[in-house]
């Protein structure tokens, strides 16, 4: 592990720098998922959701009192964001009426967000931290957590990207969605808030190194055999996005690293509006020059800038700011860290 190191679970300029990174890599990852292919970007950035789930899980701590009223206020923050984006986007997307007849229109509405699909992040953070919460309300150990979340990951690899191979044939749901991605990387944030030690800026860039070589290597070996499930959950994932975290963890304080760090607390809201100005960007380029809508980088930093603008003036608004901006400081006692929340 190298040199020992106290632990802290408040924010640090490296922790609000990933989350910069992290939510700008979201952009342009949907920028770019837009097409029918993998693209080696789209293999680059799978670090970013489970960085934000990581991120959670490290500043949760479950609060005094009974379970219920824990469980209500946890709903609240994160399902009610969840829910007023989910209406502004089906306002702009306005599905026909006869979605609203068919039960599977509904379920992915409340599951992943329907048309506004980035969404899931959000109802999948609520499941997680509620299941995170209930355990450690029943009193259970870092034993159990790290037993349950790896149960839970495993399901997801054979009913996710595994599930052709190890059963044929596809499968109705996608593991990303509930407990099975979300709780894992929030159970392992949750253990590495209690350590003593953390690895040192080396170890963990050699984790994220080794994580990103078996990430790609799954995921291309899966497209090679025609198996493609969104490649949220991988084997390789796992050691990716942990040394992505441990890296940010790690990040020296510098004129960059500030800047960034500065972003950070828009990534809510960045996350949440971006699909919006995607849509936004390509239609104007479109508009304007046909050609110019087909350059995924190029809409991708003009969406990413018009999206932090969009945060940025509508913070200075006390009432708007909590769903654009979250705040540096500790987050109150049991409830997850939305940061973004993303996906």
């Amino acid at each position: 592990m190298g040199d020992a190191r106290t632990m802290t679970t408040e924010r640090s300029t490296g922790l609000d720098c990933g989350r910069a990174v992290a939510v700008i890599a979201v952009v342009f990852g949907h920028v770019q998922t837009l097409g029918s292919t993998t693209t080696a970007y789209d293999v680059a950035v799978r670090f970013a959701v489970p960085f934000f789930f990581l991120l959670s899980g490290y500043f949760f701590r479950a609060p005094a009192g009974p379970l219920t009223p824990a469980l209500r206020r946890l709903a609240i923050r994160t399902l009610g964001p969840f829910a007023l984006w989910l209406a502004i986007y089906l306002l702009w997307f306005q599905p026909p009426a006869s979605d609203w007849r068919s039960p599977i229109f509904l379920a992915k509405l409340i599951v992943q967000g329907g048309p506004a699909h980035h969404l899931w992040f959000l109802p999948s953070l609520a499941v997680s931290s509620a299941l995170l919460l209930v355990l450690l309300k029943r009193g259970a150990g870092a034993g159990v957590i790290a037993a349950v979340a790896a149960g839970l990951y495993v399901v997801g690899l054979l009913f996710g990207s595994y599930h052709d191979v190890v059963f044929g044939g596809g499968f109705f749901w996608n593991t990303r969605n509930g407990p099975f991605f979300g709780f894992p990387f929030m159970a392992i944030g949750w253990l590495i808030a209690r350590r003593t030690v953390r690895p040192t800026l080396e170890a963990a860039l050699w984790i994220l190194l080794a994580g990103a070589v078996l990430h790609a290597g799954e995921i291309l070996t899966l497209d090679r055999f025609g198996v493609r499930f969104e490649h949220d959950q991988l084997l390789g994932t796992l050691p990716y996005a942990l040394g992505f975290f441990l890296v940010a963890m790690n990040a020296p304080r510098n004129a960059a690293t500030s800047l960034l760090a500065r972003l950070g607390p828009y990534s809510l809201g960045v996350y949440c509006v971006h699909l919006l100005a995607i849509e936004g960007v390509q239609a104007a380029l479109a508009h304007t020059a046909p050609a110019l809508g087909t350059m995924p980088y190029l809409v991708g930093f003009l969406a990413a800038s018009a999206s932090l603008g969009f945060c940025v003036a509508l913070a200075r608004v006390p009432a708007l700011a909590p769903l654009v901006r979250t705040g540096r400081g500790r987050p109150e006692r049991g409830t997850p860290s939305l940061v973004p929340a993303a996906g």
